[in-house]
Order: structure tokens, then sequence, then C-alpha cells
């Protein structure tokens, strides 16, 4: 049987789960935060599109983003407890298409497809998820699709966000050759 994994990332999750939340952020850059003790202060953890394309980004201090938000940012206080129970939906929507999943943090997740036999049906079912998951959550997700974890991890990232893209292992050298030295890190 032929090996096949999937990994699945959800896009700008944090930010993701206010917007469900809050649905007047839709459409702003949405920043979020996680406060330090000081008042204040603190660092981003993760944004969505529109405030990266304000050059704001994970790991950045707070005074820096601010530096660079403009006057419709919008910064929230992460709310992990509530991300959790939507990173709960998501892998149980994983766990009922597929036997074998390891989740590697709230909002990434390898799992397992070579039971579905072949390329094609893996795809089919990787695209349920990644349907029900909109559907059922309102969330997108990245999906990468390949012979092993480091294929599916860079496919993840070929079409972001809402991405779904697969490598199949007779095109893994094919895909491999357009890649840069960069994107294996």
């Amino acid at each position: 049987m032929e090996r096949i994994i999937g990994l699945l990332d959800l896009d700008y999750f944090y930010a993701q789960c206010e917007i469900i939340r809050n649905h007047s952020l839709r459409g702003k850059p949405v920043v979020i935060v996680m406060p330090s003790i000081r008042e204040n202060s603190g660092v981003i953890v993760t944004c969505n599109y529109e405030a990266r394309a304000l050059k704001i980004k994970a790991g950045m201090s707070l005074a820096l983003a601010k530096k660079l938000a403009n006057s419709s940012t919008i910064f929230i206080n992460a709310d992990k407890e509530y991300y959790e129970e939507l990173s709960v939906k998501v892998f149980d929507i994983v766990d009922y298409f597929c036997e074998k999943v390891e989740q590697v943090s709230i909002d990434e997740a390898y799992f397992d497809l070579s039971n579905h036999v072949g390329y094609d049906r893996a795809q089919e079912v990787a695209l349920k998820i990644k349907q029900r998951i909109k559907s059922e959550l309102g969330l997108t997700c990245s999906i990468g699709v390949g012979p092993n974890r480091l294929i599916a991890e860079m496919a993840s990232l070929v079409k972001k966000p809402d991405g779904f893209f697969v490598v199949p292992s007779f095109e893994v050298d094919s895909f491999l050759s357009k890649c840069k030295v960069s994107d294996l890190m």
C-alpha cells in the first residue's frame, strides 16, 4: 500500500476565530496579541492577511505592530480557551475521516490517507475534510498531500491561504526541482 500523508494548517487561525466571533472584523487588519504583564506591551501571535499587507507579522512586538498599523487595524488579546474549543471541533472532523491523526499544534495536524487507496481517493477525502471545516465552522485551511510529511507540508504552502495542493509520489522530483532550498526549512 502506498503511503499518502496530508497536512492541514488552519490559516491565520486565531485571527480567523475572532472574525467568526465578530463578523464586523471581516476585511479589516486583525492582529492577535499575547499581552505581557507590562501595560501596553506584548507580542503578536498571528494576524490576518490584511494586517500582513501592513508588514505586521507573528513574533513582532506590540509596539512595532502599532507603528505599522493603520486606523482600521484591530488589536485583540488572545483568547486561547476559545481557540482551543474551535481546534477540538476541527480535529474531530479530521478524526472522522482518518484513523491516524497527529496534531502538532493547535492549528496543524498530519493525517494518514494511505487507507484510502490511491491519490484520487485520498484527494477526495482531503477535500471533504476541508469542505466540512469550512461549512460547519466557517474556517479556512490549507491542505497539502504527498508521500511523506515533508512533501505534505511543502504542498500545504503552495496555495496559501485556503489552498489545496497534491504532490503524488511520481511527481515529487518535478515538484522539488521547482523549489528553493529555503522551501525545505
